[in-house]
């Protein structure tokens, strides 16, 4: 797909908008890849425009504001996702990162409890959990979480040793060994 000449973006067409927004993310991740955050966003939102249920446009652009210092109008976007998508587990793991990022543990914990409830075998939300309630100072409850993701990881996933790592410190943390 040629470009727009007006603004470098690739050009509307009649194909599928679900095809057309996921080339808008990938300009807008070479326009981050070369550090042009403002084209970058301008993608995003060009994407979001041509299908509003593109999870990598809502994602990459709420990461990448968040990044520039827009932290609220990221979290105002997975709002308004989350209200349109049922509480898509992907969107609450974002929406769980960003408020993680933004010092609001509790509200970080809320997300992935409830991305968790929606996807209970996902290893990696339950990682995510862990560490949001060791963020909010239940370190037996991040233990319990870590030691459930390491169980439930495929032995190839990078989270299970992490987790169960991440376990044992905090055991030895608090004093309480490993038997």
């Amino acid at each position: 797909m040629r470009p727009d000449p007006r603004n470098g973006l690739p050009r509307q067409s009649r194909r599928d908008p679900q095809k057309v927004a996921l080339e808008l993310v990938a300009t807008a991740r070479d326009c981050c890849e070369r550090g042009d955050l403002a084209a970058a966003v301008a993608a995003y939102e060009h994407a979001l425009l041509t299908d509003s249920t593109c999870l990598q446009a809502l994602q990459g652009r709420s990461a990448l504001l968040a990044v520039i210092e827009a932290p609220a109008t990221a979290l105002a976007m997975y709002e308004d996702a989350l209200a349109a998508t049922d509480d898509h587990p992907e969107l609450l793991v974002g929406r769980g990162h960003l408020r993680l990022y933004t010092a609001d543990p509790a509200g970080a914990l809320a997300d992935y409890e409830r991305a968790v409830q929606r996807r209970p075998n996902a290893a990696e939300y339950v990682a995510f959990r862990a560490r949001a309630r060791e963020h909010c100072g239940d370190v037996v409850g991040a233990i319990a979480d870590y030691r459930e993701a390491s169980r439930m990881a495929r032995p190839l996933d990078a989270i299970a040793p992490d987790a169960a790592l991440r376990a044992v410190r905090l055991e030895i943390e608090l004093g309480l060994g490993s038997e």
